[in-house]
């Protein structure tokens, strides 16, 4: 048997003492590396992938959105109407004009006398008037018991009958005469009523006091007057705007307007804007001749209204104060006349 010589045991062990004395000189360096300036930018740049994962999350957030407005849209839609406008319409039928003579020669034997006549042509006469749909637009249902609100205009013409055609799937398609309850044309609002023996579905107004630019805005409504609930989405793209909207029979000045890039197209007047909370924050009311610019009244504008027909039956607006300044030129004729110094 070979003795193992004591001098193997002392190289063993300073190898071992000598592996030893690396690692811990390596974990000092590691510790100093850490606590360094520069240590703490590598744990700063190690933390870059969990924002890296933060940004690759975002499309979660979209589909949030997604998932809100679908839920919006399906809540609200029972309760967005559509508004038909019928008027009397005069009819027309063919007819012959009575031929006579346009000229006259006085002496001229009669058979020459035709000569100058016109032959009769044919023309339109009226005969009578009837009942036919003339216009369409939107509104929607905020209370159980059929109370209605839409934008004046579209209700404008006090002559014409109005019908509402109901969306919810109890109702789906039905016809049911409303009655003007009161109309604002200062603001460009209406109430309407109609009878019912069922609970309808209805809309909850919300708060436009505190919106801002940048809030998500759905609009609903029967776009062109034949595509009924057609839901378009934006933002809220401006506030406290003023616009001159043209309507059939006059130009109406709109003060305090909502305006939004959801399109609003001719059809939607009356329609709801709505938010992600599925409440009204207000009235769609009129659109630019430009791509992505629609106007919306305030709900909370729309609520007075409202609050006070809900109460009393009826609307009596506050009276307002209007400065109106005109001018004309100072002629020598008018200054004689008003005593004005004139040069």
């Amino acid at each position: 048997m070979k003795e193992i010589q004591p001098s193997s045991g002392i190289h063993t062990g300073g190898l071992v003492i000598i592996v030893v004395s690396t690692i811990a000189l390596s974990v000092l360096s590691t510790l100093l590396l850490l606590l360094s300036p520069a240590g703490r930018f590598f744990l700063a740049t190690a933390t870059l992938p969990k924002e890296s994962s933060a940004a690759t999350s975002a499309p979660t957030v979209v589909a949030n959105e997604e998932n809100q407005v679908i839920g919006v849209v399906k809540q609200a839609s029972p309760a967005v109407v559509s508004i038909i406008e019928s008027g009397k319409v005069p009819q027309y039928v063919q007819c012959q004009t009575t031929s006579t003579p346009d000229i006259t020669i006085p002496g001229m034997p009669s058979n020459l006398q035709q000569l100058f006549s016109f032959p009769s042509i044919p023309d339109l006469c009226q005969k009578g008037t009837a009942l036919q749909e003339v216009s369409a637009g939107s509104g929607f249902i905020v209370s159980p018991g059929g109370y209605i609100l839409t934008n004046n205009h579209v209700v404008a013409n006090t002559k014409d009958e109005y019908t509402v055609v109901l969306n919810d799937p109890e109702h789906l398609g039905q016809k049911v005469t409303a009655k003007v309850l009161a109309r604002d044309s200062t603001d460009d609002v209406a109430v309407l009523k109609i009878a019912t023996s069922s609970t309808l579905p209805y809309l909850k107004l919300g708060d436009s006091k505190n919106l801002q630019v940048g809030h998500t805005a759905i609009a609903i409504g029967n776009a062109l007057g034949q595509f009924d609930n057609t839901v378009s989405k934006g933002v809220v793209s401006g506030l406290s705007r003023s616009v001159s909207a043209d309507s059939e029979s006059s130009v109406e000045e709109l003060r305090g307007l909502i305006q939004t890039d959801a399109a609003i197209n001719p059809g939607n007047s009356g329609g709801p804007l709505l938010n992600l909370a599925g409440k009204v924050i207000g009235m769609n009311v009129a659109m630019a001749n430009a791509q992505s610019i629609g106007f919306a009244v305030p709900i909370n504008i729309v609520k007075e209204v409202y609050t006070q027909v809900a109460k009393t039956g009826k609307y009596v607006p506050e009276p307002q104060a209007f400065l109106g300044v005109r001018f004309e030129p100072v002629t020598t004729e008018l200054a004689a006349n008003k005593k004005l110094p004139f040069n």
